[in-house]
C-alpha cells in the first residue's frame, strides 16, 4: 500500500491484495495535465497546502526503502507539478470546483459528497476546458489522498474518491474522443482514462482492474509514448502480484516489460525507475536472482550516467546488491532462532559468501555490516561463524592506515573485551541515578539482569519487559540493576519517573570530550543496545546477552548452580 495509506482503504476489499502492488505504479503516473498551471483546488479553510508540496507517496510496500520513494516523490513533484500555491478563502459551506469554464460548475465538494452522484459535464465543454477540468479534479483527488481533506467519516470520504474518479473518467474518455481535440489532448485523455481506472482498481473494484488490465495491454504497443509508458507500468503492477501469489511466469514478464523499454521512444522516467526497484526487491525475495540481477543491470544502464545526480543516487539504491542480498539471506536464517533454517547454512557457504562481499564492495558499509553480524552471532555462541567472518576481514583489509581496517580492529579488541569480562566480579563503584552509594553485594544471593541503558536510546529498554518477565517467574532469586550511560550533566530521574521504570539504576556518564567516553561500557565491550550483563549469586559477570535471545535459558542455567 502507499507509505501514507488513505483511511477509506482501511476496509477490507476483495482486490486488496491487488491493490498492495499496484497502487504504487497506478498513483506514481498520476501526472497533471500539461497546460493547466492554474488549477485550483477547493475552496476550503482546511485546505492550504499547494500541489507542488501535496505528498502522493507511492507504496511503501515492504520493499521499497523510504528513502527510495521520498527522493522519487520530490523527483516527480518539482518536474511535473504546475499549479503553484494559491491562497484558500475561507468558506462556511461546501464550495465547488473551478472547471475553468465560464458558468459552469463540477457540482463537487470535499465537505458534502453527494447520495446520487451523477455526472455534471457538459457536453458543450471545449478540449481545454475538459483538460482544466481534468487538472482540477487532480489536484482535488491528491487532496484526498493524502488525508488532508476536511472529511473525518471514512466512508464519506470514498464517497467522495469516487466521485472525482467517475468524473474523471468521464472527462478522459470525453477529451480522448473530442473531435476537436489536438493529438496531445487525446493523449492525455487517454492516460487520464487509465488513471481514473487505475483508482478505481486501488480501491477494489475488480470490474475495474480486469477493464484496466485489458486497456493496458491494447495500449502498450501506442505510438503514444506516454500511454505506452503509463500501460506498461500497470502490466508490471499486475505482473508484480501474479510473482506474490505464486505464478512462474511472472518473473519472465516482469523481465520481457523492463527490456521493451529499450526500443521505445519514451525515456525511461522516475515512476519506471521506482517500479524497477521495487521488482529486483521482489525477484530476489522470490528466489529469481538471475532476474533480478537483470532488472540491475537495466537500472544502472537506463539512469546511472543521469545528469541529475539525484536519479543517478535513486539508480544506485533501486540497483542495491545482488550479493549482498544472498547473503543477508543466509544471516537471517542463521540468527532466526529457527534450527532448521540456521542449519541450511554452513560455515563454508557463510565464508564463501562474506568472501564475494568484501570482493564486490570492499568498503566500510561493508566492513560494519559484516562486524554487527559477527556479533549476532557471538551471541548465539556461534564462535565458529565468528571466527570465520573476522578471518575473511583481517585477510582482506590489511592497511592499518584505513577507517576500514581500524573499524575490524576496534570491533575485535571489543569482542575480546567481552571475553575477558566474563568471571570478574563486579567492582565497579557507581551511585544509583538518584544519588545514592550501593553495592552489588547487597544483592548477594541472587542473579541480577543489568540493562544497560540511555534516555538518548530508546531501544536500550525494548529488553526490560523481557526482564520483568523472568523476575516475575523468580521473584525471590532475580533482581533488575540497570546502568544509566546518559552524557554527564543529564537529570535522568524525570525519564525514570515519567517511564515508570520501577528497578534501580547505576549512573555511569558520559562524556565526549574523554578518550574513553564511557569507562563501564568500554570495561564491558559494548558495541550495541540492548546489552545485558548477567551476574551470578556472588556478583560474578557470568554471561553478557545483547540480542535477548535465550535470555531466560542463561538465567535458568545460573539458577540450576
Amino acid at each position: 500500500m502507499c507509505a501514507r495509506t488513505p483511511f477509506w482503504q482501511t476496509e477490507k476489499s476483495p482486490a486488496r491484495l491487488f491493490s498492495l502492488t499496484l497502487c504504487m505504479s497506478l498513483l506514481l503516473i498520476s501526472l497533471p495535465f500539461a497546460g493547466c498551471s492554474d488549477s485550483k483546488p477547493l475552496e476550503s479553510p482546511e485546505l492550504t497546502t499547494a500541489p507542488s508540496t501535496m505528498s502522493t507517496e507511492p507504496a511503501k510496500a515492504e520493499t521499497v526503502p523510504a528513502e527510495l520513494a521520498s527522493q522519487a516523490v520530490k523527483s516527480k513533484s518539482s518536474s511535473t507539478d504546475q499549479a503553484p500555491a494559491l491562497p484558500i478563502p475561507a468558506s462556511a459551506t461546501g464550495t465547488q470546483v473551478s472547471s475553468g469554464a465560464e458558468g459552469s460548475v463540477t457540482g463537487l465538494s470535499l465537505e458534502n459528497p453527494s447520495e446520487n452522484p451523477r455526472s455534471e459535464i457538459s457536453p458543450k465543454r471545449s478540449p481545454k476546458q475538459l483538460g482544466k477540468l481534468l487538472s482540477d479534479i487532480d489536484y482535488n483527488l491528491r487532496v484526498l489522498m493524502s488525508g488532508q481533506a476536511p472529511i473525518s467519516d471514512p466512508k464519506q470520504a470514498r464517497s467522495k474518491m469516487l466521485e472525482y474518479i467517475q468524473l474523471k473518467l468521464e472527462a478522459s474518455r470525453r477529451l480522448a474522443t473530442h473531435e476537436d481535440a489536438s493529438p496531445d489532448e487525446k493523449s492525455a485523455g487517454a492516460r487520464g482514462e487509465i488513471q481514473a481506472m487505475s483508482h478505481l482498481a486501488s480501491m477494489g473494484n475488480v470490474g475495474a482492474a480486469t477493464e484496466l488490465e485489458k486497456v493496458a495491454r491494447e495500449n502498450i504497443s501506442s505510438d503514444d509514448p506516454g500511454l505506452a509508458s503509463d500501460s506498461r507500468l500497470i502490466l508490471i503492477g499486475f505482473a508484480l502480484e501474479d510473482l506474490k501469489n505464486g505464478k512462474k511466469e511472472a518473473a519472465q514478464n516482469i523481465v520481457n516489460y523492463f527490456e521493451q523499454i529499450k526500443t521505445t521512444k519514451a525515456k525511461p522516467d522516475v515512476p519506471t525507475l521506482m517500479i524497477m526497484g521495487l521488482a529486483r526487491e521482489d525477484l530476489a525475495r522470490g528466489g529469481y536472482d538471475e532476474k533480478a540481477q537483470l532488472v540491475r543491470e537495466m537500472i544502472l544502464d537506463f539512469y546511472a550516467d543521469s545528469p541529475d545526480p539525484a536519479i543517478a543516487e535513486m539508480a544506485a539504491n533501486a540497483a542495491g546488491n545482488v550479493t549482498f542480498e544472498t547473503i543477508e539471506k543466509q544471516r537471517a536464517a542463521l540468527t532466526s532462532g529457527v534450527p532448521d533454517a540456521a542449519a541450511q547454512v554452513t560455515v563454508e557457504q557463510w565464508s564463501e559468501s562474506v568472501e564475494t562481499l568484501i570482493a564486490e564492495s570492499p568498503d566500510l558499509q561493508t566492513a560494519q555490516y559484516l562486524a554487527a553480524a559477527a556479533l549476532e552471532f557471538e551471541g548465539l555462541k556461534r564462535e565458529d561463524l565468528v571466527k570465520a567472518t573476522y578471518e575473511k576481514l583481517g585477510n582482506a583489509f590489511t592497511d592499518p592506515s584505513s577507517a576500514i581496517n581500524k573499524e575490524v580492529r576496534l570491533a575485535q579488541a571489543a569482542r575480546q573485551t567481552r571475553k575477558e569480562v566474563i568471571g570478574q566480579d563486579f567492582a565497579w563503584d557507581l551511585p544509583t541515578t538518584d544519588g545514592k552509594k550501593m553495592r552489588i553485594s547487597d544483592f548477594r544471593g541472587k542473579i541480577v539482569l543489568m540493562p544497560f541503558w540511555a534516555e538518548s536510546f530508546p531501544s536500550s529498554l525494548s529488553i526490560v519487559p523481557q526482564l520483568k518477565a523472568i523476575c516475575t517467574k523468580h521473584p525471590d532469586q532475580v533482581v533488575i540493576v540497570g546502568v544509566n550511560l546518559d552524557p554527564e550533566g543529564t537529570d535522568v530521574q524525570p525519564f525514570i519517573n515519567k517511564s515508570q521504570l520501577d528497578f534501580i539504576s547505576l549512573r555511569s556518564e558520559s562524556s565526549p570530550t574523554k578518550e574513553i567516553s564511557n569507562q563501564i561500557a568500554h570495561d564491558f565491550g559494548m558495541v550495541s543496545l540492548p546489552f545485558v550483563a548477567i551476574l551470578d549469586k556472588k556478583g560474578v559477570v557470568q554471561d553478557l546477552n545483547f540480542t535477548g535471545q535465550n535470555l531466560e535459558k542463561q538465567v535458568t542455567v545460573l539458577l540450576s548452580q
